[in-house]
């Protein structure tokens, strides 16, 4: 009689705590939530508005600020491509631009609302388009160049007076590097190749070669890049990379102040610079400012002062800075993108105290400060709402972060963990604080939601670990699937046993059946295999291929339905693995990477892939696309908020974290307990339907 009244008065309580009126959310679709930044491999600004600026980013395409870079919108959804290497903007409209990445150059008229493919290697270009370049001739007309990233057939190099409708081929250069024109008034046009600098004075009808770069034995010398100084007599600067017996030594600026007919070099740099990315004249430099020309550099940017390099980098994270664009707008400013973000840096005060090469940096000068609010453009490779608290995320790709307000604000953490060797994270459902990380460097563990790591190791032999589940039942028995085979700890991950699969061999995922945790299911290098009994004994389960990256996924509510995200789309089983078929109704061919069940209604599910992000409404059968809002391409990785599911959150391995909250009231799925392990139970599901603020039970 007691028992039965504990379980009455908890499902009791259990009412009463949801039983307060819930704020109805709408719906805005799918919600980017970052972390901000990523590698951004090009800037291009508009000439007639200082204020827009495009990125191009190495995964996520296009980004678009039109306040001078504080906030950014991605201009990316129709866009064939997602890695950009170079951006151009017509000098007489912001809207009209131009990006242009392996194979193909494409063109907006609205800003990156829609695009339209105009060169292409299947449009008659043999090498692939590298690079774009859109300037004035002297009449003010727009014209484009486009070049290709190899010389098999002389680096073409392409003319279009018409918005690229029609190209021409107008010369053949070479391995073309970069377009440069002199200035709006003039016709003379540079352009950069691997080898040699090249000068045309009537936009590209004719050239003449006015530097090349010397052969040595065991050297080799790449030109990457060229600024020109407008001028009567223009200076140039060319930024060459340098090779000595296949090792990188510091880069070398070829410098003419008279239009090319006599050189001399800057060598001297302020650290250890090996690789040189972009030169940038400042346009508006004056006499009052101590640099007029910057580089791009494999460390950080560089100022040329008194013959020096001198580091320009305060403020910047160190790394790699690919491109740089300065304006004002209306004060002087620069902005710098690399493979940590965009940044950017003012020059609010007057400058009477430039600095010095003695002191280059006095207080009156800025520094760098991160400038990519709205730039989601960081690879995300898994997503994990906690089990515990809900409004709270972790995430990782290059970094770990962890969330505490639903994906407003990330926190980067990982304190302890290896440098990018990730594979999975998995949190305890039994300890709030408890994480745990398989890493090619081994198995670690958190305590503190992140903060902090440390390596768990005994009896776990083997380094490389890819794979690492908790029992959902018992979670003080954890499994680790490694490069040697499968390891299991009763001990919270203190102490380890190997567990033997037949055939030590790669484990990439691993799935506990929630309701009958002997029943373990492994991913072994594509093969799945199915355990009954503990891990005692194994059988392979089909004859297919998942692949490396495919899921396992046990329906929660149905535990003999087991679906299999892999290299070859969906399978799905209906009776515990004994028969299977794929699902493609609705579904694009290609690899299916996540999956999970809707904890309000078993039968609605979410897959993601290349594509994005597909439902269905009858455990299966059928999908649609669940495209509302910007929703995430290539989902690798899906989780949603348990007990009545009110939000769907997706990693992209393009742009970060998404979320989606969904604008009804939605059913919370209680339990009636069933005793599993002393002093803790599990459950069996009741669901409960939220209505005009009170409850029914079904």
């Amino acid at each position: 009689m007691s028992f039965r009244l504990t379980i009455l008065t908890l499902l009791l309580l259990l009412l009463l705590a949801f039983a307060f009126p819930v704020s109805s959310q709408s719906s805005q679709g799918w919600q980017a939530l970052g972390p901000e930044g990523g590698p951004v491999l090009t800037l291009a600004r508009a000439p007639s508005n200082p204020n827009v600026i495009y990125a191009g980013t190495r995964t996520a395409g296009v980004f678009r600020s039109e306040d001078g870079g504080v906030h950014w919108r991605s201009v990316s959804d129709d866009l064939p491509f997602t890695e950009v290497w170079r951006i151009a903007v017509d000098p007489n409209d912001a809207d009209t631009v131009y990006a242009a990445s392996t194979y193909t150059i494409t063109k907006s008229i609205d800003g990156g609302v829609t695009w339209d493919i105009v060169l292409t290697a299947f449009l008659g270009l043999r090498s692939p388009p590298m690079g774009v370049a859109a300037v004035q001739d002297p009449e003010g007309s727009t014209v484009l160049y486009a070049w290709g990233d190899t010389d098999n057939d002389g680096g073409r190099l392409y003319r279009s007076v018409d918005g690229g409708a029609q190209w021409d081929v107008i010369a053949h250069l070479g391995h073309i590097m970069t377009v440069v024109k002199h200035d709006r008034a003039s016709p003379a046009l540079y352009v950069a190749t691997n080898k040699g600098v090249f000068r045309s004075e009537d936009m590209g009808e004719t050239w003449r070669s006015i530097f090349s770069v010397p052969i040595y034995p065991f050297w080799e010398k790449l030109i990457q890049t060229l600024a020109v100084v407008p001028g009567d007599s223009p200076e140039l600067y060319v930024g060459i990379n340098r090779i000595v017996n296949l090792s990188p030594i510091s880069p070398q600026v070829a410098r003419s102040f008279d239009d090319g007919q006599s050189w001399d070099s800057i060598t001297s740099w302020e650290g250890q610079v090996q690789k040189l990315y972009a030169l940038v004249h400042d346009p508006f430099f004056s006499s009052a400012y101590p640099y007029g020309l910057y580089a791009a550099t494999d460390v950080g940017v560089f100022a040329l002062s008194d013959e020096v390099w001198r580091d320009d980098s305060f403020g910047l994270p160190p790394g790699p800075i690919y491109d740089l664009v300065i304006a004002v707008n209306p004060q002087r400013t620069f902005w710098a993108g690399g493979e940590f973000g965009l940044y950017r840096r003012i020059y609010r005060s007057t400058p009477e105290s430039p600095g010095s090469a003695q002191n280059p940096h006095p207080q009156s000068l800025p520094i760098w400060e991160p400038s990519q609010k709205g730039l989601y453009a960081k690879p995300i490779y898994q997503v994990v709402v906690d089990p515990n608290t809900p409004s709270t995320l972790y995430a990782w790709g290059d970094e770990f972060y962890r969330s505490d307000d639903r994906g407003a604000t990330w926190l980067p953490l990982g304190e302890g963990l290896p440098e990018k060797a990730w594979w999975m994270l998995a949190a305890s459902p039994s300890r709030p604080t408890r994480l745990y990380m398989a890493t090619s460097g081994g198995l670690f563990m958190s305590d503190d939601r992140g903060e902090e790591w440390q390596r768990l190791q005994k009896g776990l032999t083997e380094t490389k670990v890819f794979s690492v589940a908790v029992d959902p039942a018992r979670p003080w028995i954890v499994y680790a699937g490694t490069s040697k085979g499968l390891f299991r700890s009763e001990t919270e991950g203190e102490t380890w046993h190997y567990v033997d699969t037949g055939n030590s061999n790669y484990i990439f995922d691993i799935a506990v059946d929630p309701q009958r945790p002997q029943r373990i299911w492994i991913n072994r290098y594509g093969r799945v295999l199915l355990s009954e009994d503990e891990g005692w004994t194994w059988r392979r389960i089909g004859r297919f291929d998942i692949g490396s990256q495919g899921r396992i996924v046990i329906h929660p509510y149905t535990p003999d339905t087991i679906f299999l995200c892999g290299s070859r789309g969906l399978l799905r089983s209906e009776d515990g693995g004994q028969h299977w078929r794929y699902l493609t109704h609705g579904l694009p061919e290609g690899p299916i990477r996540d999956l999970v069940v809707d904890p309000s209604d078993g039968q609605v599910l979410y897959v993601g892939g290349k594509e994005g992000i597909f439902r269905s409404a009858d455990g299966g059968e059928t999908w649609e696309l669940f495209d509302e809002g910007a929703m995430p391409r290539d989902a690798v990785s899906l989780d949603i908020t348990p007990v009545n599911g009110d939000a769907l959150y997706a990693a992209s391995e393009r742009s970060g974290v998404y979320r989606y909250d969904f604008p009804r009231p939605r059913p919370f799925r209680l339990y009636w307990p069933r005793t599993v392990w002393p002093g803790r139970i599990c459950v069996s599901a009741v669901k409960v339907f939220q209505k005009n603020h009170g409850f029914m039970v079904r």
